[in-house]
């Protein structure tokens, strides 16, 4: 059967994916969401292969049992450090601690995310969703690239969604102020935004020499929308969570995605976990991706102090 692109993913999810033989061994990678299901997983996997490693999280608690993990099962060491992504000034200090610490960066992994039903304003005045989504993994790439710059052949991935293909973002109204708000609709408006995003970064020389990196990571169960109220904790526990795969599949995909060179040579843009797949067509508007960075940076410095 021949999908049209923007359906081929239904084509993918099932497909025999690839895995790597290749070892990131001795690399300091940054990892933000990692406390539960893909992040989790994804921490573990990646530090099999004897790696830096420091995790961006909100629970102490749950950052200390998985450093104690990682450290006593493996010859990787895991600094742990707290941020709250929907408060940009909590990022910018950590990027100050991070750069006071770490002498270069070859791996940045996006994965910390969110799904809300409810509509959300950050103390900077953002939806919620678009904040942690879309600003955080932006400003926080924008402060750590000069230890990105360190690095030969540094990565950025982001840990993305086949749902930027239903929703693409008004720049009019990217906090749902003017238009109905809808979980999924705000969902897939933050994943057009990194999308866009990364059209433009690649073009930017400070960038020159990094790999900027997109995925799907399959249809997998993660605590993404646990945030949410009863009816929808317990729709997706009886109803979307026994039907969707072990997260060690978005694990393995990641570590395929970062350790392999392929990916870094071929500089494609976006993979339903690692295969490669054309995004939809709104996420690939260069004129549009443009006009977002410039109101993403009007953004972040009229907030940040």
């Amino acid at each position: 059967m021949n999908y049209p692109d923007e359906l081929i993913f239904l084509k993918n999810r099932n497909a025999i994916q690839k895995h790597s033989d290749f070892k990131i061994t001795g690399k300091t990678v940054v990892l933000t969401g990692a406390t539960s299901g893909i992040g989790r997983q994804t921490a573990l996997r990646l530090a099999k292969d004897d790696i830096d490693l420091s995790i961006i999280i909100r629970d102490l608690e749950k950052g200390m049992l998985l450093k104690k993990e990682i450290e006593s099962n493996t010859e990787t060491k895991v600094q742990v450090l707290l941020a709250d992504f929907s408060n940009l000034n909590s990022i910018k200090k950590l990027a100050k601690d991070m750069t006071s610490q770490l002498k270069k960066i070859d791996i940045l992994i996006h994965n910390a995310g969110i799904h809300s039903t409810k509509r959300f304003t950050t103390v900077d005045g953002f939806e919620q969703t678009f904040q942690i989504n879309y600003l955080a993994s932006y400003l926080l790439s924008q402060l750590l690239l000069p230890l990105l710059q360190k690095s030969q052949n540094a990565i950025i991935l982001y840990v993305n969604s086949e749902g930027h293909r239903f929703s693409d973002v008004d720049l009019d109204d990217v906090n749902f102020e003017k238009h109905h708000y809808t979980g999924l609709k705000a969902y897939g408006a933050s994943k057009t935004a990194q999308l866009l995003s990364i059209l433009v970064l690649q073009k930017y020389e400070a960038f020159k020499g990094i790999s900027l990196i997109a995925m799907h990571p399959g249809d997998v169960k993660s605590n993404i929308g646990q945030n949410n109220g009863l009816i929808y904790r317990i729709f997706s526990k009886f109803f979307i969570q026994p039907f969707l795969r072990d997260p060690n599949t978005s694990a393995e995909a990641i570590h395929c995605l970062v350790s392999d060179p392929v990916y870094r040579e071929n500089l494609k843009q976006f993979y339903h976990l690692t295969i490669e797949e054309p995004t939809a067509k709104h996420a690939r508007n260069f004129e549009k991706a443009q006009k977002l960075i410039e109101i993403t940076n009007e953004f972040i410095n009229n907030r940040i102090t």
